[in-house]
C-alpha cells in the first residue's frame, strides 16, 4: 500500500482522478489563491505491485477546473 500525495494549486475547487497501475483514486482540491500558490494534499491511497506502472492525472467530468500540478509523490504506508 502507498499514500499518494501531491503539490497543487488551483483558482477554484476541482475535481480530478489520480490512476496508479490498476487502482484509481478520485479526489480533488479546494481553491488554493492561484496558480503559484501551492499546498501539499493527501490524496488516497493505493495498492501497488511490483514493478513498472503507469501513474495519471486525469479530470473528473463535472467537477474539473483547471489546476497547476507540480509533484505527485507515492510513499509507503505506514
Amino acid at each position: 500500500m502507498f499514500n499518494v500525495s501531491g503539490e497543487i494549486a488551483s483558482q477554484g475547487a476541482s475535481r480530478f482522478e489520480v490512476r496508479v497501475g490498476g487502482q484509481t483514486v478520485v479526489t480533488g482540491c479546494a481553491d488554493t489563491g492561484g496558480y503559484d500558490s501551492f499546498k501539499k494534499l493527501e490524496l488516497g491511497n493505493v495498492k501497488v505491485e511490483a514493478g513498472s506502472v503507469r501513474v495519471e492525472v486525469r479530470p473528473v467530468a463535472g467537477g474539473w477546473k483547471p489546476i497547476n500540478l507540480r509533484s505527485v509523490r507515492l510513499r509507503p504506508a505506514e
